[in-house]
């Protein structure tokens, strides 16, 4: 039985070089499987990954694989108020607060569902809900480890080695609980062993 295979890939700027030696063996010839990989990366990593640059050298041109290039820009209006809508529900998706949150996002579809869920459930200073009220919402409430681990990482503004970024805030090693705790709150991301900062 023949089935489509599309093979989705996020955050490609992390790959490594074993990886690009595994994807160039996959798709050389003589006989390489037929799928469709559609990977996503950040703006920005062009000259600074070497996945990113192995990708887009000669070695892979070689191959005359059928790339496209795909550019996301930020959501439409439109696209925002449902994004919105979807994780306020039917009660807030009317409400006089959805252009403050379109505003705040700027039309980045993660801050909107992260405001968006702030929003839900009642995380509102003052000055209405902004990234910044929601961030510090969030580390507030973190434990002092995590916080500190969490700190390390933003004051780095660069990938951090998982090791790396628990020795210098005071951890004997790498804290999978401390570290499962920042990615379930969406405040840390990465593969492979290092990590950085939602918000950097």
């Amino acid at each position: 039985v023949q089935q489509r295979i599309v093979i989705h890939i996020d955050d490609l700027q992390w790959a490594d070089l074993d990886s690009v030696q595994l994807l160039h063996e996959l798709l050389r010839p003589p006989d390489p499987p037929r799928f469709l990989l559609i990977g996503a990366w950040r703006d920005g990593f062009e000259g600074r990954s070497a996945f990113l640059d192995a990708l887009r050298g000669e070695r892979f041109r070689a191959l005359s694989l059928d790339v496209r290039d795909i550019p996301l820009g930020p959501l439409t209006a439109a696209e925002s108020r449902a994004l919105a809508g979807a994780v306020l529900g039917s009660a807030g998706s009317g409400s006089a607060r959805m252009d403050e949150l379109l505003r705040e996002s700027g039309g980045n579809p993660y801050f909107l569902r992260e405001l968006a869920s702030g929003a839900a459930s009642g995380v509102v200073s003052d000055g209405g809900i902004t990234l910044d009220s929601l961030l510090r919402h969030r580390v507030a409430a973190l434990p002092v480890d995590a916080r500190a681990v969490l700190e390390v990482i933003a004051l780095a503004a660069r990938p951090l080695h998982e090791t790396d970024a628990c020795r210098a805030a005071g951890l004997e090693m790498a804290d999978a609980k401390t570290l499962a705790l920042l990615r379930a709150r969406n405040l840390i991301r990465g593969a492979a062993g290092e990590i950085e900062s939602y918000h950097d």
